[in-house]
C-alpha cells in the first residue's frame, strides 16, 4: 500500500518532461526559447503574451503498479495491494498490486514541477526580445545500483558484504525571472539566428546526498559495518525546524545565475515559413548557492565505521537523529558540518533540434537532450529523443511526440493547441493506458497574441507576413 501511495502522490507533482506540445511549434513564442533561445526568431507573430502554464512529470524505475493508469489508480487507492507485504507463496495477481523491480539494472526517479508565469516576447525584424518568469521543482535519483534495491538487501545473508558504488541525489525548488535576446543574421542562402537567455534564480529549498566512494556495507542483526564510508550531505535547515514545519512559508534561501545559449540555421520557403531548420542549444547552465538556513555535513573516515542502527528508529526528529550520527561517528555532535551553506547546479543539458516542413501545415520536429554532468552536486535532467510530426495551423495544433526517455523507455504522447489554450502530455498510455503503471505527466497553457485581421488588402500589424528571401527571380 505504502508503494502504491508513493507513486501517486509523486504523480500528483507531475511534470511534463520537456513539454513538447508548449516549445516545438512555431508559434510556441515565449515557450519556445526555453528549448532553443533562438527560436525566438522564427515565431511568425511580432508579440506573444504567456498567460500562464503548468507542467507536471514524475516516473521511476524503482516500482510499479500492475494493470493501470493515472486516472484509475487516483479512484482506487484504497484497493491497492503491496506484494512485498505478503508471502511469495501468496502473490496477488491482477490489477493494482504494487510491485518492486527486482532486477540488477540501474534505477532512477524524477520528480517535476514547471510553472510559468507571465512573460512576453517581441519579434521585431531581425531582432527578438522577451522576459519571463517561472517557478520550478525538480528532484531526481539517477544511476541508483540495482544491487542496493529493498529486495535485494533483504535477500543478502547477514555477514555477507554489500556493495555501495558512488551515487548522488538532489532536489531543488527555484523561481526565475529571466531576460531574452536574439539576433538574426541573413546570409547568401537562409538565416543564422542566435539567442541568449539570462536568469536571476531565487532558491527557496534544497538538498543533495553524494557518496563519493565505494565503500562495503555489513549487515547483521542489529548492527551495520561502513567500510571507509565518505558520504556528504547539504540541506535547507528551514524545513526541519518545528516551527516551519507547523507554519510552511516561502523563504528565499540562496540565489544564482544560470544562462541558455541557442543557434538556429534557417532555410526559408518564402510564404513566411521554412522549409527547415536546424539548431542546437545549451540550456541550464548554472547554480544556486544556499548561504541562508543551509548548511553541508560529511561523514568520512578511512576505517570501518560500526553503529547499532535500530536505535535510530527511535529520533522523530531529523535534527536529533544526526546529531545521534554523528555522536556515534566522530564521538561529538556539531562536528559533521562543513559549511554554513551549499551550492547545488541547475539541470544544465545540451540540445539538438531540427524542424521539417514535409508539406503545407506539415511539420516534423525532432530533438535529442543530453544532460551535462558535474562534479559538484547538481539537479540532473533527463535524457530525452524525440520525433513530433504535427499538423500545424495557426488557430490549431495536433501532434504526436514518440518519446525515448533515458535512452531505455519508449512512450507516445499526445498534444492539442486550440487558439490560445495548449495541452498535452508525453505520455498518453499513462493516463487512457493500462499497464504497468511507474509515472505520468500532463501540461497546459494560455496566451494571447495578435489576431490577422485583412482590411481592404491592409495587413493586420500582429503578421510579420511572408518573407521573399530565397525566392529566385528568372529573367525572360
Amino acid at each position: 500500500m505504502i508503494l502504491g501511495i508513493v507513486i501517486l502522490l509523486s504523480s500528483n507533482f507531475l511534470s511534463g518532461q520537456e513539454q513538447l506540445g508548449l516549445r516545438t511549434e512555431r508559434y510556441s513564442g515565449i515557450e519556445g526559447i526555453s528549448i532553443n533561445p533562438a527560436n525566438g526568431l522564427s515565431y511568425p507573430l511580432t508579440w506573444d503574451f504567456n498567460v500562464g502554464s503548468i507542467g507536471l512529470f514524475f516516473d521511476n524505475s524503482f516500482g510499479y503498479v500492475s494493470q493501470t493508469n493515472i486516472i484509475n489508480l487516483y479512484g482506487n487507492l484504497e484497493n491497492v495491494k503491496e506484494a512485498i507485504d505478503l508471502s511469495k507463496d501468496v502473490q496477488p495477481r491482477g490489477p493494482l498490486v504494487a510491485h518492486l523491480y527486482e532486477n540488477n539494472r540501474d534505477k532512477g526517479f524524477s520528480l517535476l514541477t514547471r510553472v510559468s508565469g507571465p512573460s512576453l516576447a517581441l519579434h521585431i525584424g531581425n531582432n527578438s526580445f522577451g522576459v519571463f518568469t517561472k517557478a520550478r521543482f525538480e528532484t531526481n535519483i539517477r544511476n541508483f545500483p540495482g544491487s542496493v534495491t529493498y529486495q535485494k538487501i533483504y535477500d543478502t545473508k547477514f555477514g555477507d558484504p554489500i556493495h555501495i558504488p558512488k551515487m548522488d541525489i538532489a532536489g531543488m525548488g527555484w523561481a526565475e525571472v529571466g531576460v531574452h535576446y536574439g539576433r538574426r543574421i541573413e546570409l547568401a542562402d537562409g538565416y543564422l539566428d542566435l539567442g541568449t537567455n539570462l536568469k536571476y534564480l531565487m532558491g527557496y529549498q534544497g538538498f543533495f546526498i553524494k557518496n563519493g566512494d565505494d565503500f562495503d556495507m555489513v549487515l547483521s542483526k542489529d548492527t551495520a559495518i561502513l567500510s571507509k564510508p565518505n558520504i556528504t550531505f547539504g540541506y535547507t535547515n528551514e524545513a526541519l525546524n518545528d516551527d516551519f514545519r507547523a507554519n510552511p512559508s516561502l523563504n528565499q534561501n540562496g540565489s544564482g545565475f544560470s544562462i541558455d545559449l541557442g543557434v538556429n540555421y534557417v532555410m526559408p520557403d518564402g510564404d513566411g515559413s521554412y522549409r527547415y531548420k536546424i539548431g542546437a542549444s545549451l540550456i541550464d547552465l548554472g547554480s544556486i548557492k544556499f548561504s541562508t538556513n543551509g548548511e553541508q555535513r560529511q561523514f568520512s573516515i578511512d576505517s570501518s565505521f560500526t553503529t547499532d542502527f535500530r536505535k535510530y528508529e527511535q529520533y522523530t526528529d531529523p535534527n536529533d537523529l544526526i546529531s545521534a550520527v554523528e555522536t556515534d561517528f566522530y564521538g561529538a555532535i556539531n562536528t559533521s558540518k562543513v559549511s554554513d551553506g551549499f551550492t547545488l547546479m541547475t539541470p544544465a543539458a545540451i540540445s539538438l533540434q531540427a524542424d521539417v516542413k514535409i508539406a503545407s501545415l506539415f511539420y516534423l520536429h525532432t530533438m535529442w537532450n543530453q544532460r551535462l554532468v558535474f562534479k559538484s552536486p547538481a539537479v540532473k535532467r533527463d535524457n530525452i529523443i524525440a520525433l513530433t510530426p504535427r499538423l500545424e495551423h495557426r488557430w490549431f495544433v495536433a501532434m504526436m511526440p514518440v518519446v525515448i526517455y533515458n535512452y531505455s523507455d519508449f512512450r507516445t504522447g499526445l498534444a492539442f493547441r486550440v487558439g490560445y489554450v495548449s495541452f498535452g502530455t508525453d505520455n498518453i498510455g499513462s493516463i487512457f493506458g493500462h499497464g504497468d503503471f511507474t509515472g505520468s505527466d500532463f501540461y497546459v497553457g494560455f496566451k494571447i497574441n495578435p489576431f490577422k485581421i485583412n482590411l481592404g488588402g491592409r495587413r493586420g500589424s500582429g503578421s510579420r507576413g511572408p518573407s521573399t528571401k530565397g525566392v529566385k527571380c528568372y529573367k525572360f
